[in-house]
């Protein structure tokens, strides 16, 4: 089942983005295509009626920025891990402490997402979810190459080392190499 006829014109880039917030938008961007549509003159000729209606419908419900998360959330989805001796920062996850210097792993892309309860940092297939304060330390962690557990901004001693661990565990953050 097709869901929108718009999908005959889109590049199937912009389509997966519309696939989420404007998808959403109303049950006339929901509908399967008519049977017959291939073959039948008379139900396209119904179809390219109803399509400007279809289009103001799509653009109403479209927003750029949600477009552009959905986007950047799949890139990061299907990215691969690098082989960057991984394993051997798991072995060391008992000497971490507050003065250890951590650094985010080339090449794994990471994004925040926040609202009014939540803040998450997804990355790769993963995520780590907390509560909506969290979001100053997972964008200090987002934007910031390298630095050290204790810099990590608005939580406890506890929540940094705990946060910090759970983001080298999963594979977004690594011992960072002595300079």
């Amino acid at each position: 089942m097709t869901a929108i006829p718009l999908s005959l014109f889109a590049s199937p880039t912009f389509l997966f983005a519309a696939d989420g917030p404007a998808q959403d938008a109303a049950p006339l961007l929901r509908r399967a295509l008519p049977v017959g549509f291939v073959e039948h003159g008379e139900v396209r000729e119904e179809m390219r009626r109803e399509f400007p209606e279809v289009l103001r419908v799509f653009q109403q419900g479209l927003s750029f920025e949600e477009a552009v998360d959905v986007l950047a959330r799949n890139r990061i989805r299907i990215q691969g891990y690098p082989q960057d001796g991984h394993f051997a920062h798991l072995n060391a996850l008992e000497s971490l402490g507050p003065d250890s210097e951590l650094e985010r792993r080339e090449g794994v892309l990471c994004t925040v997402l926040h609202d009014d309860k939540f803040s998450i940092i997804g990355f790769g297939v993963r995520q780590l979810r907390g509560p909506a304060r969290m979001r100053q330390a997972f964008e200090f962690i987002r934007d910031t190459k390298r630095f050290r557990v204790a810099e990590i901004p608005g939580l406890s001693d506890q929540s940094r080392l705990t946060t910090a661990r759970r983001l080298i565990r999963d594979g977004l953050l690594r011992f960072a190499a002595p300079s």
